[in-house]
């Protein structure tokens, strides 16, 4: 749908606007006040569409983000459960534990380079 709208209104804009003042001949005043308005209405119907239609289409990511945002505590919860247990399993091993730290600072020196590169 989006090419055939696009497609469609660059042929109305391309095409028809500039045919449809070619009777007019020269503007009078109220005539070229007239054309003026159907501009900026043009212009502001446009923008609204611009700045509308995709909030529209993304509403529901934008709503499963602002949930997350204000309702992560079941989230929360998970992760904090997820942490005891790896926290008891790297108690009972502790090379384990030597393992994961090593582990973990290689990925923090990896993400610093990756920075520092960007």
């Amino acid at each position: 749908w989006i090419i055939k709208w696009g497609i469609g209104l660059t042929i109305v804009i391309v095409i028809l606007w500039p045919v449809l003042s070619l009777p007019a001949r020269v503007f009078s005043s109220g005539y070229f006040t007239f054309w003026a308005v159907i501009s900026i209405a043009w212009g502001t119907i446009g923008s609204l569409v611009i700045i509308i239609l995709p909030l529209i289409e993304s509403r529901e990511t934008i709503q499963r983000v602002l949930v997350g945002m204000f309702t992560n505590d079941s989230v929360a919860e998970r992760l904090e459960e997820i942490n005891s247990r790896l926290r008891a399993i790297m108690s009972a091993m502790p090379e384990a534990e030597r393992l994961y730290l090593l582990e973990k600072e290689r990925a923090k020196k990896k993400e610093a380079v990756h920075v520092n590169d960007v």
